[in-house]
Protein backbone atom coordinates (compact mmCIF):
# COMPACT_ATOMS: atom_id res chain seq x y z
CA UNK A 1 0.00 0.00 0.00
CA UNK A 2 1.50 3.57 -0.76
CA UNK A 3 0.36 6.68 0.97
CA UNK A 4 -0.07 10.07 -0.24
CA UNK A 5 2.55 12.67 0.88
CA UNK A 6 1.39 14.07 4.20
CA UNK A 7 -2.31 16.08 5.11
CA UNK A 8 -5.21 15.14 4.80
CA UNK A 9 -5.16 12.85 2.22
CA UNK A 10 -1.96 10.99 4.55
CA UNK A 11 -4.24 10.70 7.35
CA UNK A 12 -7.57 9.86 5.22
CA UNK A 13 -5.80 7.19 3.64
CA UNK A 14 -3.73 5.73 6.96
CA UNK A 15 -7.63 5.38 8.19
CA UNK A 16 -8.43 2.36 6.00
CA UNK A 17 -5.08 0.06 7.73
CA UNK A 18 -5.94 -0.45 10.94
CA UNK A 19 -6.90 0.72 14.34
CA UNK A 20 -3.35 1.96 15.12
CA UNK A 21 -3.16 3.56 11.75
CA UNK A 22 -6.59 5.21 12.53
CA UNK A 23 -5.56 7.06 15.92
CA UNK A 24 -2.15 7.92 14.24
CA UNK A 25 -2.98 9.31 11.17
CA UNK A 26 -5.84 11.32 12.61
CA UNK A 27 -4.01 12.72 15.76
CA UNK A 28 -0.90 14.18 13.02
CA UNK A 29 -4.45 16.18 12.48
CA UNK A 30 -3.84 17.72 16.13
CA UNK A 31 -3.35 14.31 18.33
CA UNK A 32 -1.51 11.99 20.65
CA UNK A 33 -1.33 11.97 23.82
CA UNK A 34 0.63 10.94 27.25
CA UNK A 35 1.62 7.58 28.29
CA UNK A 36 -0.69 5.71 26.12
CA UNK A 37 -2.90 5.56 23.19
CA UNK A 38 -6.11 3.43 23.86
CA UNK A 39 -8.62 1.88 21.42
CA UNK A 40 -12.12 2.06 23.20
CA UNK A 41 -14.95 0.00 21.76
CA UNK A 42 -17.57 -1.18 23.97
CA UNK A 43 -16.14 -3.86 26.42
CA UNK A 44 -12.88 -3.59 24.07
CA UNK A 45 -9.44 -2.04 25.35
CA UNK A 46 -6.87 -2.22 22.97
CA UNK A 47 -3.92 0.32 24.07
CA UNK A 48 0.18 1.10 22.67
CA UNK A 49 2.35 3.36 25.01
CA UNK A 50 3.71 6.36 23.23
CA UNK A 51 7.07 5.30 24.04
CA UNK A 52 7.06 2.31 21.95
CA UNK A 53 5.82 4.99 18.92
CA UNK A 54 8.55 7.20 19.93
CA UNK A 55 11.24 4.42 19.94
CA UNK A 56 10.06 2.77 16.77
CA UNK A 57 9.79 6.59 15.20
CA UNK A 58 13.29 7.72 16.17
CA UNK A 59 15.50 4.33 16.23
CA UNK A 60 12.93 1.74 14.01
CA UNK A 61 12.82 -0.07 17.55
CA UNK A 62 10.03 -2.10 17.63
CA UNK A 63 8.84 -4.13 20.95
CA UNK A 64 6.35 -6.61 22.21
CA UNK A 65 4.07 -4.12 22.67
CA UNK A 66 3.83 -2.79 19.20
CA UNK A 67 4.80 -5.63 17.29
CA UNK A 68 1.27 -6.95 16.74
CA UNK A 69 -0.14 -3.53 15.36
CA UNK A 70 2.94 -3.03 12.96
CA UNK A 71 2.38 -6.85 11.81
CA UNK A 72 -0.66 -5.21 10.15
CA UNK A 73 1.20 -3.04 7.84
CA UNK A 74 3.42 -3.34 4.99
CA UNK A 75 7.07 -2.70 5.08
CA UNK A 76 6.57 0.78 2.76
CA UNK A 77 4.12 1.36 4.88
CA UNK A 78 5.75 1.18 8.20
CA UNK A 79 8.50 3.27 6.70
CA UNK A 80 6.21 5.88 5.91
CA UNK A 81 4.79 5.38 9.69
CA UNK A 82 7.95 6.32 11.27
CA UNK A 83 7.85 9.50 8.73
CA UNK A 84 4.78 10.39 9.81
CA UNK A 85 5.42 10.18 13.57
CA UNK A 86 8.11 12.90 13.20
CA UNK A 87 6.63 15.05 10.64
CA UNK A 88 7.07 18.77 11.40
CA UNK A 89 4.06 21.25 10.70
CA UNK A 90 6.38 23.86 10.20
CA UNK A 91 4.22 27.03 11.29
CA UNK A 92 4.73 29.43 13.66
CA UNK A 93 3.21 29.02 17.09
CA UNK A 94 0.96 32.13 16.85
CA UNK A 95 -0.51 31.01 14.04
CA UNK A 96 -1.25 27.78 15.59
CA UNK A 97 -2.67 29.78 18.33
CA UNK A 98 -4.85 31.79 16.47
CA UNK A 99 -6.03 28.66 14.67
CA UNK A 100 -7.48 27.11 17.97
CA UNK A 101 -8.92 30.15 19.24
CA UNK A 102 -11.01 31.30 15.97
CA UNK A 103 -14.19 30.03 15.11
CA UNK A 104 -13.57 26.92 12.62
CA UNK A 105 -10.41 25.98 14.99
CA UNK A 106 -12.60 26.12 17.81
CA UNK A 107 -15.29 23.77 15.87
CA UNK A 108 -12.45 21.03 14.44
CA UNK A 109 -10.99 20.51 17.78
CA UNK A 110 -14.60 20.21 19.35
CA UNK A 111 -15.80 17.34 16.79
CA UNK A 112 -12.14 16.15 16.92
CA UNK A 113 -12.67 15.46 20.10
CA UNK A 114 -14.92 13.59 20.02
CA UNK A 115 -12.85 10.95 19.05
CA UNK A 116 -9.74 11.98 20.49
CA UNK A 117 -11.18 11.57 24.41
CA UNK A 118 -9.08 12.49 27.52
CA UNK A 119 -8.15 9.27 29.72
CA UNK A 120 -11.46 10.71 31.79
CA UNK A 121 -13.11 9.96 28.66
CA UNK A 122 -14.32 13.39 28.09
CA UNK A 123 -14.26 15.15 24.88
CA UNK A 124 -10.50 16.33 23.98
CA UNK A 125 -11.02 19.79 22.60
CA UNK A 126 -9.13 21.25 25.07
CA UNK A 127 -6.46 19.19 26.07
CA UNK A 128 -5.92 18.91 22.19
CA UNK A 129 -5.39 22.48 22.20
CA UNK A 130 -3.09 23.05 24.78
CA UNK A 131 -1.06 20.10 23.15
CA UNK A 132 -0.68 21.82 19.87
CA UNK A 133 0.28 24.91 21.34
CA UNK A 134 2.75 23.44 23.30
CA UNK A 135 4.44 21.68 21.00
CA UNK A 136 4.81 24.31 18.26
CA UNK A 137 6.19 26.37 20.58
CA UNK A 138 8.58 23.59 22.00
CA UNK A 139 12.18 24.38 20.17
CA UNK A 140 13.31 23.10 18.19
CA UNK A 141 11.53 19.88 17.31
CA UNK A 142 8.40 22.18 17.09
CA UNK A 143 4.81 20.78 16.39
CA UNK A 144 5.32 16.99 15.28
CA UNK A 145 2.75 14.10 16.30
CA UNK A 146 5.36 12.94 18.86
CA UNK A 147 5.84 16.11 20.18
CA UNK A 148 1.93 16.72 20.56
CA UNK A 149 1.88 13.74 22.19
CA UNK A 150 4.36 14.27 25.06
CA UNK A 151 2.61 17.66 25.65
CA UNK A 152 -1.19 16.21 25.62
CA UNK A 153 -2.20 16.48 29.52
CA UNK A 154 -3.53 12.77 31.25
CA UNK A 155 -2.17 9.65 31.24
CA UNK A 156 -4.05 8.11 27.89
CA UNK A 157 -5.59 9.07 24.89
CA UNK A 158 -8.82 7.66 24.38
CA UNK A 159 -9.93 7.04 20.66
CA UNK A 160 -13.36 6.32 20.80
CA UNK A 161 -14.08 3.21 19.09
CA UNK A 162 -17.56 3.97 17.58
CA UNK A 163 -16.82 7.34 16.00
CA UNK A 164 -13.68 5.75 14.79
CA UNK A 165 -15.58 2.89 13.31
CA UNK A 166 -18.33 6.28 11.50
CA UNK A 167 -14.90 7.54 10.20
CA UNK A 168 -13.59 4.31 8.71
CA UNK A 169 -16.97 4.44 6.89
CA UNK A 170 -16.59 7.74 5.69
CA UNK A 171 -13.38 7.55 4.50
CA UNK A 172 -14.98 4.51 2.31
CA UNK A 173 -17.36 7.08 1.15
CA UNK A 174 -14.17 9.53 0.39
CA UNK A 175 -11.86 7.25 -1.45
CA UNK A 176 -13.62 3.51 -2.47
CA UNK A 177 -17.23 5.23 -3.68
CA UNK A 178 -15.60 8.60 -5.44
CA UNK A 179 -13.30 5.98 -7.41
CA UNK A 180 -16.58 4.13 -8.30
CA UNK A 181 -18.69 7.85 -9.46
CA UNK A 182 -15.45 9.00 -11.26
CA UNK A 183 -15.34 5.80 -13.12
CA UNK A 184 -19.05 5.50 -13.55
CA UNK A 185 -18.66 9.26 -15.06
CA UNK A 186 -15.47 8.20 -17.24
CA UNK A 187 -17.20 5.43 -19.14
CA UNK A 188 -20.96 7.26 -19.16
CA UNK A 189 -19.17 9.82 -20.76
CA UNK A 190 -16.87 7.68 -22.79
CA UNK A 191 -20.37 5.96 -24.75
CA UNK A 192 -21.54 9.34 -24.80
CA UNK A 193 -18.83 10.14 -27.35
CA UNK A 194 -18.92 6.75 -29.18
CA UNK A 195 -22.44 7.47 -29.61
CA UNK A 196 -22.25 10.88 -30.72
CA UNK A 197 -18.58 11.62 -31.81
CA UNK A 198 -16.42 15.23 -31.77
CA UNK A 199 -17.14 17.44 -34.54
CA UNK A 200 -14.18 18.52 -36.11
CA UNK A 201 -15.57 22.04 -37.56
CA UNK A 202 -15.61 23.32 -33.48
CA UNK A 203 -13.16 25.76 -32.64
CA UNK A 204 -10.99 25.73 -29.30
CA UNK A 205 -13.07 27.55 -27.09
CA UNK A 206 -9.74 27.82 -24.83
CA UNK A 207 -8.20 30.65 -27.24
CA UNK A 208 -9.07 34.42 -26.93
CA UNK A 209 -12.58 35.79 -28.83
CA UNK A 210 -12.97 38.29 -31.07
CA UNK A 211 -13.61 41.22 -28.96
CA UNK A 212 -11.36 43.90 -27.65
CA UNK A 213 -11.14 44.21 -24.04
CA UNK A 214 -11.18 47.46 -21.56
CA UNK A 215 -10.90 46.50 -17.86
CA UNK A 216 -12.60 48.93 -15.46
CA UNK A 217 -12.41 49.97 -12.13
CA UNK A 218 -15.81 50.48 -10.02
CA UNK A 219 -16.11 51.16 -6.70
CA UNK A 220 -19.44 51.55 -4.83
CA UNK A 221 -20.22 52.02 -1.38
CA UNK A 222 -22.59 49.67 0.56
CA UNK A 223 -24.89 50.37 4.05
CA UNK A 224 -24.70 47.27 5.99
CA UNK A 225 -22.62 46.15 8.69
CA UNK A 226 -19.80 43.73 8.06
CA UNK A 227 -16.57 43.08 9.30
CA UNK A 228 -12.94 44.06 7.23
CA UNK A 229 -9.65 43.67 8.23
CA UNK A 230 -10.40 47.23 9.76
CA UNK A 231 -12.69 45.66 12.31
CA UNK A 232 -16.77 45.82 11.83
CA UNK A 233 -18.25 48.81 9.62
CA UNK A 234 -21.31 50.07 9.24
CA UNK A 235 -20.66 51.79 5.38
CA UNK A 236 -17.65 50.88 3.41
CA UNK A 237 -16.30 50.95 -0.41
CA UNK A 238 -16.88 47.95 -2.50
CA UNK A 239 -14.39 47.37 -4.96
CA UNK A 240 -15.24 45.85 -8.76
CA UNK A 241 -13.08 44.67 -11.40
CA UNK A 242 -15.02 45.12 -14.49
CA UNK A 243 -14.07 43.25 -17.92
CA UNK A 244 -15.76 44.95 -20.72
CA UNK A 245 -16.13 43.63 -24.49
CA UNK A 246 -15.92 46.63 -27.00
CA UNK A 247 -19.49 45.50 -28.47
CA UNK A 248 -22.09 47.39 -30.64
CA UNK A 249 -24.98 45.35 -29.33
CA UNK A 250 -26.10 45.14 -25.50
CA UNK A 251 -23.99 42.20 -24.01
CA UNK A 252 -24.65 39.81 -21.05
CA UNK A 253 -23.27 40.02 -17.65
CA UNK A 254 -21.58 37.36 -15.57
CA UNK A 255 -21.15 38.34 -11.65
CA UNK A 256 -17.92 36.36 -10.49
CA UNK A 257 -17.56 35.47 -6.31
CA UNK A 258 -14.45 34.35 -5.38
CA UNK A 259 -13.25 31.68 -2.97
CA UNK A 260 -12.30 32.66 0.84
CA UNK A 261 -8.86 33.94 0.91
CA UNK A 262 -9.05 34.81 -2.55
CA UNK A 263 -8.82 38.35 -4.63
CA UNK A 264 -10.69 38.99 -7.06
CA UNK A 265 -7.52 39.86 -9.32
CA UNK A 266 -7.09 35.90 -8.77
CA UNK A 267 -9.78 35.12 -11.09
CA UNK A 268 -8.00 38.14 -14.05
CA UNK A 269 -7.72 35.22 -16.63
CA UNK A 270 -11.40 34.38 -16.44
CA UNK A 271 -12.96 37.65 -16.96
CA UNK A 272 -10.64 38.57 -19.74
CA UNK A 273 -11.54 35.60 -21.57
CA UNK A 274 -15.39 35.79 -21.32
CA UNK A 275 -14.96 39.66 -22.65
CA UNK A 276 -13.38 38.58 -25.47
CA UNK A 277 -15.62 36.16 -26.10
CA UNK A 278 -18.59 38.96 -25.92
CA UNK A 279 -19.59 38.77 -21.89
CA UNK A 280 -19.11 41.27 -19.31
CA UNK A 281 -17.78 40.13 -15.92
CA UNK A 282 -17.76 41.98 -13.24
CA UNK A 283 -15.59 40.65 -9.75
CA UNK A 284 -16.15 42.19 -6.62
CA UNK A 285 -13.64 41.72 -3.38
CA UNK A 286 -15.70 41.07 -0.44
CA UNK A 287 -13.51 42.83 2.09
CA UNK A 288 -14.32 39.66 5.09
CA UNK A 289 -13.11 36.95 3.16
CA UNK A 290 -10.53 38.14 1.04
CA UNK A 291 -6.94 37.79 1.19
CA UNK A 292 -6.32 41.36 3.17
CA UNK A 293 -8.38 39.49 5.80
CA UNK A 294 -6.37 36.28 5.61
CA UNK A 295 -3.47 38.35 6.49
CA UNK A 296 -4.91 40.08 8.81
CA UNK A 297 -5.77 37.31 10.88
CA UNK A 298 -2.37 35.46 10.72
CA UNK A 299 -0.81 38.88 12.05
CA UNK A 300 -3.59 38.56 15.06
CA UNK A 301 -5.50 42.03 14.05
CA UNK A 302 -8.59 39.56 13.61
CA UNK A 303 -10.07 36.71 15.44
CA UNK A 304 -11.72 34.64 13.33
CA UNK A 305 -10.45 33.23 9.43
CA UNK A 306 -14.34 34.42 8.45
CA UNK A 307 -17.14 35.53 10.80
CA UNK A 308 -20.56 33.53 10.26
CA UNK A 309 -22.00 37.36 8.69
CA UNK A 310 -20.18 36.65 5.82
CA UNK A 311 -22.43 34.91 3.70
CA UNK A 312 -25.36 37.59 4.01
CA UNK A 313 -22.62 39.99 3.13
CA UNK A 314 -21.62 38.63 -0.05
CA UNK A 315 -25.30 38.45 -0.89
CA UNK A 316 -25.68 42.08 -0.17
CA UNK A 317 -22.48 43.19 -1.90
CA UNK A 318 -23.64 40.91 -5.31
CA UNK A 319 -27.49 42.75 -5.13
CA UNK A 320 -26.32 46.01 -4.71
CA UNK A 321 -23.31 45.76 -7.17
CA UNK A 322 -26.37 44.53 -9.76
CA UNK A 323 -28.28 47.25 -8.06
CA UNK A 324 -25.97 49.98 -9.48
CA UNK A 325 -25.02 48.15 -12.46
CA UNK A 326 -28.83 48.72 -13.66
CA UNK A 327 -28.79 52.44 -13.02
CA UNK A 328 -28.35 54.77 -16.15
CA UNK A 329 -26.36 56.33 -17.22
CA UNK A 330 -23.68 54.39 -16.20
CA UNK A 331 -20.60 56.13 -15.12
CA UNK A 332 -18.44 54.23 -17.27
CA UNK A 333 -15.70 54.94 -19.37
CA UNK A 334 -17.51 52.32 -22.06
CA UNK A 335 -19.71 52.66 -25.32
CA UNK A 336 -21.22 49.30 -24.37
CA UNK A 337 -24.22 48.52 -22.68
CA UNK A 338 -25.42 45.19 -20.19
CA UNK A 339 -28.72 43.49 -21.16
CA UNK A 340 -30.06 43.23 -17.86
CA UNK A 341 -32.12 40.35 -19.01
CA UNK A 342 -29.10 38.16 -19.48
CA UNK A 343 -27.40 38.08 -16.01
CA UNK A 344 -25.28 35.41 -14.73
CA UNK A 345 -23.41 34.23 -12.11
CA UNK A 346 -20.42 32.34 -11.21
CA UNK A 347 -18.34 31.92 -8.29
CA UNK A 348 -15.44 29.68 -6.83
CA UNK A 349 -15.59 27.47 -3.87
CA UNK A 350 -17.62 29.58 -0.94
CA UNK A 351 -17.80 31.71 -4.11
CA UNK A 352 -19.63 28.54 -5.30
CA UNK A 353 -22.23 28.24 -2.28
CA UNK A 354 -22.99 32.28 -2.58
CA UNK A 355 -24.19 31.77 -6.12
CA UNK A 356 -26.24 28.87 -5.90
CA UNK A 357 -27.73 30.37 -2.66
CA UNK A 358 -28.55 33.21 -4.88
CA UNK A 359 -29.27 31.25 -7.69
CA UNK A 360 -32.66 30.03 -6.06
CA UNK A 361 -30.43 27.73 -3.48
CA UNK A 362 -31.09 30.05 -0.45
CA UNK A 363 -29.73 29.12 3.22
CA UNK A 364 -31.17 25.82 5.01
CA UNK A 365 -31.59 26.90 7.71
CA UNK A 366 -33.13 24.21 9.39
CA UNK A 367 -30.96 21.54 8.11
CA UNK A 368 -27.66 23.50 9.91
CA UNK A 369 -29.38 23.75 12.98
CA UNK A 370 -29.50 20.34 12.85
CA UNK A 371 -26.12 18.89 11.48
CA UNK A 372 -24.32 22.04 12.90
CA UNK A 373 -24.85 21.96 16.89
CA UNK A 374 -21.97 21.44 19.28
CA UNK A 375 -21.71 17.74 19.80
CA UNK A 376 -21.69 16.92 16.30
CA UNK A 377 -19.06 14.30 15.95
CA UNK A 378 -15.90 14.43 13.90
CA UNK A 379 -16.14 14.54 9.88
CA UNK A 380 -13.53 14.22 7.41
CA UNK A 381 -15.28 16.62 5.31
CA UNK A 382 -13.69 20.12 6.35
CA UNK A 383 -15.82 21.83 4.26
CA UNK A 384 -18.92 21.30 6.57
CA UNK A 385 -17.11 23.55 9.29
CA UNK A 386 -16.89 26.55 6.71
CA UNK A 387 -21.11 25.51 6.05
CA UNK A 388 -21.75 25.04 9.54
CA UNK A 389 -21.05 28.55 10.07
CA UNK A 390 -23.74 29.97 8.31
CA UNK A 391 -26.03 28.37 11.44
CA UNK A 392 -24.21 31.55 13.07
CA UNK A 393 -25.80 34.24 10.86
CA UNK A 394 -27.08 36.75 13.81
CA UNK A 395 -30.52 37.38 12.45
CA UNK A 396 -33.02 35.42 9.96
CA UNK A 397 -30.82 35.85 5.89
CA UNK A 398 -34.37 36.45 4.30
CA UNK A 399 -35.06 35.13 0.92
CA UNK A 400 -31.91 35.11 -1.16
CA UNK A 401 -32.80 34.52 -4.01
CA UNK A 402 -31.95 36.89 -6.75
CA UNK A 403 -34.49 36.70 -9.89
CA UNK A 404 -32.53 38.45 -11.88
CA UNK A 405 -29.69 35.88 -12.24
CA UNK A 406 -30.54 33.53 -15.39
CA UNK A 407 -27.87 31.07 -15.19
CA UNK A 408 -25.26 29.64 -12.46
CA UNK A 409 -21.84 28.25 -12.96
CA UNK A 410 -20.17 27.02 -9.05
CA UNK A 411 -16.63 25.96 -9.25
CA UNK A 412 -15.90 23.54 -6.22
CA UNK A 413 -18.76 24.40 -3.70
CA UNK A 414 -19.88 23.65 -0.18
CA UNK A 415 -23.05 22.49 -0.41
CA UNK A 416 -24.35 19.16 1.48
CA UNK A 417 -25.22 21.08 4.97
CA UNK A 418 -25.75 24.42 3.54
CA UNK A 419 -28.25 23.91 0.86
CA UNK A 420 -28.64 19.99 1.33
CA UNK A 421 -31.18 18.35 -1.14
CA UNK A 422 -34.10 21.15 -0.38
CA UNK A 423 -31.97 23.67 -1.48
CA UNK A 424 -30.78 22.31 -4.87
CA UNK A 425 -34.15 21.23 -5.29
CA UNK A 426 -35.00 25.00 -6.02
CA UNK A 427 -32.72 26.21 -8.52
CA UNK A 428 -34.62 26.52 -11.48
CA UNK A 429 -31.82 28.27 -13.87
CA UNK A 430 -29.37 26.52 -15.78
CA UNK A 431 -26.70 25.13 -13.44
CA UNK A 432 -23.20 23.94 -13.90
CA UNK A 433 -21.43 22.46 -11.17
CA UNK A 434 -17.64 21.31 -11.16
CA UNK A 435 -15.91 19.00 -9.15
CA UNK A 436 -12.29 17.88 -8.55
CA UNK A 437 -11.95 14.11 -7.71
CA UNK A 438 -9.02 14.61 -5.17
CA UNK A 439 -10.09 17.65 -3.73
CA UNK A 440 -9.65 17.37 0.03
CA UNK A 441 -11.29 20.86 1.07
CA UNK A 442 -15.11 19.85 -0.26
CA UNK A 443 -15.04 16.50 -1.27
CA UNK A 444 -16.48 15.76 -4.95
CA UNK A 445 -18.27 13.11 -3.98
CA UNK A 446 -20.01 14.45 -0.44
CA UNK A 447 -20.32 17.89 -1.80
CA UNK A 448 -21.27 18.10 -5.40
CA UNK A 449 -21.55 15.07 -7.34
CA UNK A 450 -24.22 13.62 -4.90
CA UNK A 451 -25.39 16.84 -4.80
CA UNK A 452 -25.79 17.22 -8.54
CA UNK A 453 -28.17 14.86 -8.29
CA UNK A 454 -30.51 16.72 -5.51
CA UNK A 455 -31.04 19.46 -8.93
CA UNK A 456 -34.11 19.57 -10.56
CA UNK A 457 -33.48 22.16 -13.63
CA UNK A 458 -33.89 20.56 -16.97
CA UNK A 459 -30.28 22.33 -17.97
CA UNK A 460 -27.88 20.79 -15.60
CA UNK A 461 -24.01 19.67 -16.23
CA UNK A 462 -21.59 18.40 -13.91
CA UNK A 463 -17.62 18.70 -14.70
CA UNK A 464 -15.41 16.39 -13.60
CA UNK A 465 -11.65 17.35 -13.34
CA UNK A 466 -9.45 14.24 -12.25
CA UNK A 467 -7.21 14.11 -10.43
CA UNK A 468 -8.27 17.74 -9.59
CA UNK A 469 -7.50 19.24 -6.59
CA UNK A 470 -9.40 22.82 -4.65
CA UNK A 471 -6.81 24.63 -6.50
CA UNK A 472 -6.95 23.20 -9.69
CA UNK A 473 -8.37 26.10 -11.59
CA UNK A 474 -7.04 29.15 -9.18
CA UNK A 475 -4.69 31.42 -10.28
CA UNK A 476 -0.85 30.68 -10.50
CA UNK A 477 0.64 30.23 -7.18
CA UNK A 478 -2.80 31.17 -5.09
CA UNK A 479 -2.71 28.40 -2.67
CA UNK A 480 1.00 29.15 -2.15
CA UNK A 481 -0.34 32.61 -0.27
CA UNK A 482 -2.18 29.99 2.35
CA UNK A 483 -0.88 29.30 5.48
CA UNK A 484 0.73 26.25 5.73
CA UNK A 485 -1.31 24.35 7.38
CA UNK A 486 -4.26 25.18 5.15
CA UNK A 487 -2.29 24.39 2.57
CA UNK A 488 -3.08 20.86 -0.03
CA UNK A 489 -0.43 18.42 -0.10
CA UNK A 490 -1.90 16.82 -3.40
CA UNK A 491 0.55 16.70 -6.60
CA UNK A 492 -0.55 19.66 -8.72
CA UNK A 493 -0.84 19.60 -12.57
CA UNK A 494 -0.13 23.22 -14.42
CA UNK A 495 -2.75 25.40 -13.53
CA UNK A 496 -3.04 26.60 -17.04
CA UNK A 497 -4.93 23.03 -17.70
CA UNK A 498 -7.56 23.59 -15.31
CA UNK A 499 -8.02 27.53 -15.94
CA UNK A 500 -8.38 26.29 -19.37
CA UNK A 501 -11.00 24.08 -19.04
CA UNK A 502 -13.11 26.81 -17.23
CA UNK A 503 -12.60 29.33 -19.72
CA UNK A 504 -14.14 27.21 -22.45
CA UNK A 505 -17.10 25.28 -20.34
CA UNK A 506 -18.06 29.20 -19.01
CA UNK A 507 -17.72 30.68 -22.46
CA UNK A 508 -20.55 28.06 -23.83
CA UNK A 509 -22.37 28.15 -21.10
CA UNK A 510 -23.12 31.20 -20.88
CA UNK A 511 -23.11 31.51 -24.88
CA UNK A 512 -26.27 28.92 -24.59
CA UNK A 513 -28.24 30.00 -21.70
CA UNK A 514 -27.29 33.54 -20.90
CA UNK A 515 -27.05 34.71 -25.12
CA UNK A 516 -29.52 32.46 -25.86
CA UNK A 517 -26.87 31.35 -28.69
CA UNK A 518 -27.61 27.23 -29.43
CA UNK A 519 -24.91 26.95 -32.41
CA UNK A 520 -22.65 26.27 -28.70
CA UNK A 521 -24.71 23.37 -27.36
CA UNK A 522 -22.34 21.15 -29.26
CA UNK A 523 -19.06 22.62 -26.72
CA UNK A 524 -21.49 21.32 -23.96
CA UNK A 525 -21.33 18.25 -24.76
CA UNK A 526 -18.58 14.67 -23.34
CA UNK A 527 -17.02 14.69 -26.90
CA UNK A 528 -15.69 18.38 -26.75
CA UNK A 529 -14.59 17.93 -23.43
CA UNK A 530 -13.62 14.78 -24.51
CA UNK A 531 -11.21 16.70 -27.29
CA UNK A 532 -9.80 19.14 -25.39
CA UNK A 533 -8.85 16.63 -21.93
CA UNK A 534 -5.28 16.33 -21.23
CA UNK A 535 -4.25 13.03 -19.61
CA UNK A 536 -2.39 15.18 -17.13
CA UNK A 537 -5.69 16.55 -15.71
CA UNK A 538 -8.85 14.53 -17.36
CA UNK A 539 -12.32 16.63 -17.88
CA UNK A 540 -15.41 14.97 -18.09
CA UNK A 541 -18.98 16.35 -18.43
CA UNK A 542 -22.12 14.55 -18.38
CA UNK A 543 -25.69 16.04 -17.65
CA UNK A 544 -26.66 12.81 -15.84
CA UNK A 545 -25.68 10.33 -13.27
CA UNK A 546 -26.30 6.73 -12.84
CA UNK A 547 -28.70 6.27 -9.52
CA UNK A 548 -27.09 6.69 -5.82
CA UNK A 549 -27.08 3.31 -5.53
CA UNK A 550 -25.06 2.10 -8.27
CA UNK A 551 -22.31 5.02 -6.96
CA UNK A 552 -21.88 3.54 -4.09
CA UNK A 553 -21.55 0.07 -5.11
Amino acid sequence: MTLKPFGLARWRNLLAIGLLSLALALLQSNTLAAERVTFDYRLLQLSVPVDSLKRFATEGVVDSELRFWLRLLDEPTRLQLRQLLQQPIDEDPAIVARFTYMNLGEAFLQRLGSLIQTDSHLNGFSALRSALILASADQPEGLTLLNVMQHFPGHDIRINGAVALRLLSEAKLLSKERDIAVQAIAQQSAQSVAEHPFKSQLIDLRQTGSYSVSQQALQIQVSQPRYTPAGRVSTYPLDVDLYLPEATEPVPLVIFTHSLGSTRSDFHYLGQHLASHGIAVAVPEHLGSDRDYLQAFLRGEVRNLVEPDEYRSRKTEITRLLDRLAQSPLALNWSGQFDLQKIGIMGYSLGGTTALSLAGGGVNQPQLQQHCVKTTPMTLDLSVLLQCLASQIPTAPGDWHDPRIKAVIAVYPPTSVILGSEGMGKIAVPTLIAAASHDLMAPAMLEQITPFQWLTTPNKYLALIDPGTHFTMTALGAEDRLPNFLKSTEPRPAPEIGQGYLQALSTAFFQVYLNHRTEYLPYLSPAYANQISQDELRLYLVQSLPSPTTLQK
